[in-house]
Formats: C-alpha cells, sequence, structure tokens
C-alpha cells in the first residue's frame, strides 16, 4: 500500500499537467476555414485587437487579410510541427498542406486569452496595399 499511494499520486499529478496544455487546434481550423470560405468571418473571434502580419507594414492587415484570403488556396489539412513560449504567448509553428501536394510553413503567436497576435499565413501571397480590392 506505501508504495501504491506514491505512484497515485504521481499519475494524478501528471493527468493535471496534460489538462493544463493549450489546444492551438481552435485557432488553426479557424485560419483554415477562413481560406474555404474565403472570408474573415471564421477568423475574427480569435484575433487580437492589433494583431499583425509578417512583411506588412503595421496597421495594413485589414486591408490585406480579404487580399490573401483570395489569393491563397486553401489549404486541405495542417499540422502543428512546434510550440515555443515567448514573452508575448506561445508560438506555434505549422504546416499547411495543398492540393498540389507542396507543405508551406506558416506560424502564429497566440496569447494566453487565445487571441492570434501574430498571423503570418502570408508566404507567396501578393498584396496590392493601395488599392483596396
Amino acid at each position: 500500500m506505501k508504495k501504491l499511494l506514491p505512484l497515485l499520486l504521481l499519475l494524478a499529478l501528471l493527468s493535471c499537467s496534460d489538462k493544463e496544455k493549450p489546444d492551438y487546434n481552435i485557432q488553426i481550423t479557424a485560419v483554415k476555414q477562413a481560406f474555404e470560405q474565403k472570408k474573415i468571418d471564421p477568423l475574427q473571434p480569435y484575433l487580437a485587437i492589433g494583431y499583425t502580419i509578417k512583411g506588412l507594414p503595421e496597421g495594413l492587415e485589414a486591408l490585406a487579410i480579404p487580399q490573401i484570403l483570395q489569393q491563397v488556396p486553401a489549404p486541405i489539412k495542417y499540422e502543428i510541427k512546434s510550440e515555443a513560449k515567448e514573452e508575448m504567448g506561445t508560438r506555434v509553428k505549422a504546416l499547411f498542406y495543398y492540393a498540389d501536394g507542396k507543405p508551406k510553413n506558416v506560424d502564429f503567436l497566440i496569447a494566453g486569452d487565445g487571441k492570434i497576435l501574430e498571423l503570418n499565413i502570408m508566404n507567396d501571397a501578393k498584396i496590392d496595399a493601395t488599392s483596396g480590392k
């Protein structure tokens, strides 16, 4: 019985630590759905105020995201490759897989409240920040 108690305590602690790990599939699925629908609506609840997109001048995100969603094909699936804590949140790196078979690296910085601070999805998209179309 004395050996069983420490084992049970260890198992209880391990099960608690598993529950504390956030699941970022919700945010990444919302990104995938935004590409599928070619609209920002599925993604909007997960975007932090002032979110950024790597490669864009700050403040142009709202203008650029509709173009990105139109120009970049929808991924058919994704795979989370890594998660790393940073000062502002957790950096989630993933691969988006497309119908042409070529995966593309994307990454997101997700705050503790689940909001996306960085939406780094541009890759090959060309953005015309002057036309608004």
